[in-house]
């Protein structure tokens, strides 16, 4: 099973993408490894974010959401594809 996701463009291509359409799509940033380390952190700034794809880890967020908020960056990110729920 291979969950729906934007298509990985290189990296360069989707920045450009991104500045150019300024459509917030954010997701489509993510290199195609985001979507197959079980955890791992992105970016080198002081905005790194964790990504976890495990399903023991994601139930364990899920469970204790309130000890894992999202950051004002990722709730505008997230917006057009989840809208104002849990995930």
């Amino acid at each position: 099973y291979c969950p729906p996701r934007p298509r990985p463009l290189p990296a360069v291509a989707a920045l450009v993408r991104v500045l150019l359409q300024g459509d917030g799509d954010l997701l489509s940033l993510l290199p195609a490894n985001a979507y197959r380390v079980d955890t791992g952190w992105l970016g080198w700034s002081r905005r790194s974010i964790l990504i976890v794809n495990a399903p023991e880890l994601v139930k364990g967020v899920l469970l204790d959401h309130d000890a894992f908020p999202k950051s004002d960056l990722m709730v505008d990110a997230l917006e057009p594809l989840v809208g104002n729920s849990m995930f």
